[in-house]
């Protein structure tokens, strides 16, 4: 049997996804399906669930993904060599040796050396000319808490990696990176400059700093530089002179202060711009005032009837009943709501039982009447308890003499009444078909006759006797 040879390169194809189902080529030898894995991103997928593979005669193939399980767009679609790393090869003293065998052993041994060299180009190398002792560890904790946001660094001897501080420490000074680029731009004379200013003065300038960072932001400099204007300063001028300093000491007393921050306040200004939107209504409120006052008089709202000021006609909300009464000149009368058409009542309850007047309870398009009690209720017709289920076939509706009834078989049993008889068709006209059990015996009296092309079939695994 030809042996495919192993093929020189990687063994690892990789592809960006256009969404479709492939096929997707590998160029490297399998000799197995499982011979290979197959990632979408960093998803690995499973044979014959999410692909197939499809080999050629040199061993190199194609996966396709199965229906459903397209790769999304632009997605990473890797697959590389996966072959377990076993020996199932075994060579016995004076047993067969086979080229085939050979073959074999050594393309796996080339096989396993390709995906461990694969696997060995993704990982962190020492440089080649590298002098330095090896193996090269990598630093872990066992707790692994103690590993989490740390940076691996060398160790001060610089032959040995070790864990190093927190990234904490090297965000923090990503965020003042500026900062560090605008101290390393300041001159060696400014800093001269100043290291000559004295420490107190110094600490004097730091215990302002809340002050100086208001004045020095840019919004701060820009009303500066206005008031340094001749006109504003004219105008300051104005407002120095004692009348209009008599005048603005008024207006900084409590009681104004506090006046003024009420009408500043967010709610006070919506409720002015509220206002100014409404000030047609408000006039037109204001020309009829005396009607509002009228309905004001006439309408009132509370928990008890009113006892005094009442007029012939008045409206009354009473809280306490849920009810809107009218005074009609003696006593308060609560209106009642009513209804035009029994179809405006989507949940109508019978306050007493229903007369039907001699009518009866029809419907339309010949549609059904359904009776339907809730939950374990029944229908009960008359004084007769029906039940709420449906019986087997062949069952019929028997009583209990109790007044509740039920599906029931009806057995057959002995007559018990003189002069009463069993009867059964002696003709059959028809196509019929009579069904035997194996549980019970069937009879029928004859003779019974079969007329013109009716046919009578007798099934079943029971007995059928013609008396």
């Amino acid at each position: 049997m030809a042996i495919n040879p192993i093929l020189t390169g990687e063994r690892r194809n990789q592809y960006t996804s256009s969404g479709s189902l492939g096929p997707y080529n590998f160029t490297f030898v399998i000799y197995a399906d499982t011979d290979l894995a197959v990632y979408v991103d960093s998803t690995k997928k499973t044979l014959t669930t999410h692909y197939t593979v499809s080999t050629n005669t040199n061993g190199t193939g194609s996966i396709t993904f199965t229906s459903g399980n397209a790769p999304a767009s632009s997605s990473l679609v890797t697959i590389i060599g996966n072959k377990d790393l076993s020996r199932t090869t075994k060579f016995t003293s004076g047993g067969p040796l086979t080229a085939d065998a050979l073959e074999t052993e050594f393309n796996n041994q080339t096989l396993f050396l390709q995906q461990l060299d694969e696997k060995i180009s993704r990982a962190i190398t020492l440089p080649i000319e590298t002098d330095a002792s090896r193996p090269l560890a990598f630093p872990y904790n066992n707790t692994e808490s103690s590993n989490a946001n740390r940076l691996v660094k060398f160790n001060s001897a610089g032959s040995a990696l070790e864990i190093g501080p927190t990234t904490t420490n090297v965000d923090t000074l990503a965020a003042i990176a500026s900062d560090i680029t605008a101290v390393a731009a300041i001159s060696s004379s400014d800093l001269s400059t100043v290291a000559s200013i004295g420490s107190s003065n110094m600490s004097a300038v730091a215990g302002k700093a809340t002050e100086i960072g208001l004045l020095g932001n840019s919004d701060t400099v820009a009303d500066m530089a206005l008031l340094g204007t001749s006109a504003v300063v004219a105008d300051m001028a104005l407002l120095a002179n004692s009348d209009v300093i008599a005048d603005m000491n008024t207006l900084a007393t409590t009681d104004i202060v506090n006046d003024l921050n009420l009408l500043a306040t967010s709610d006070f200004v919506s409720d002015l711009n509220a206002v100014e939107g409404i000030k047609a209504n408000v006039t037109t409120v204001a020309n009829n005032i005396t009607g509002v006052n009228s309905f004001a008089e006439r309408y009132r709202v509370g928990s008890s009837d009113p006892t005094s000021s009442l007029d012939e006609g008045d409206l009354f909300y009473n809280s306490t009943d849920n009810a809107v009464k009218f005074y009609n000149g003696s006593s308060w009368a609560s209106i009642q709501a009513g209804l035009t058409d029994i179809v405006g009542d989507v949940t109508p309850q019978l306050g007493g039982n229903l007369d039907v007047n001699g009518n009866s309870i029809v419907s339309v398009s010949n549609g059904n009447i359904a009776i339907t009690p809730n939950g374990s209720g029944k229908v009960i017709l008359d004084g007769l308890s029906f039940p709420t289920a449906d019986g087997t076939n062949g069952q019929a509706l028997v009583t209990d003499g109790g007044g509740n009834v039920s599906f029931s078989t009806i057995q057959a049993s002995e007559l018990t009444t003189e002069g009463s008889v069993f009867s059964n068709y002696n003709t059959i006209s028809s196509n019929a078909t009579t069904t035997t059990a194996s549980t019970k015996n069937a009879f029928l009296f004859g003779p019974i006759t079969i007329s013109g092309s009716a046919t009578w079939t007798v099934t079943g695994n029971g007995t059928l006797e013609i008396l």
